[in-house]
């Protein structure tokens, strides 16, 4: 299915991202953009379509808030990247990316997590 193929191309891209750029740079709060801006080159590399995903959050007709999905693929499905040092902060958020999918009517979403210590590995869960 088209939404197995785009999570496979996530996991691949993310673990070759990591790869390339190891924890090095996920020290410093002014370089770990490179990591969702990397992954979003290397899953263009490996032919995958994509645009990113902003929503306004609403409470009786007003804005409350405007929350952003890192990548929003053609299957309608939704990514979001985030650093890890504890597997807890993994499961907070995607139980977070879950509620804000719901709300948006969005069926497939996932989390990339890219540890922040070597002996960690790259994350990819679907909520």
């Amino acid at each position: 299915s088209s939404r197995r193929a785009v999570a496979a191309r996530l996991e691949t891209a993310a673990e070759e991202v990591y790869r390339y750029f190891g924890t090095e740079f996920i020290y410093r709060e002014d370089t770990k953009q490179l990591f969702p801006a990397a992954l979003a080159v290397e899953l263009r590399l490996q032919g995958c379509d994509f645009g990113s995903l902003s929503r306004d959050v609403l409470y009786k007709g007003h804005t409350v808030h405007n929350y952003s999905f890192d990548f929003y693929f053609r299957d309608g499905s939704v990514a979001n990247t985030i650093f890890y040092r504890k597997p807890e902060q993994v499961d907070e958020e995607a139980e977070k990316l879950k509620s804000y999918a719901r709300l948006f009517g969005i069926r497939s979403a996932r989390l990339v997590a890219f540890p922040e210590k070597e002996t960690d590995q790259v994350r990819v869960v679907s909520v």
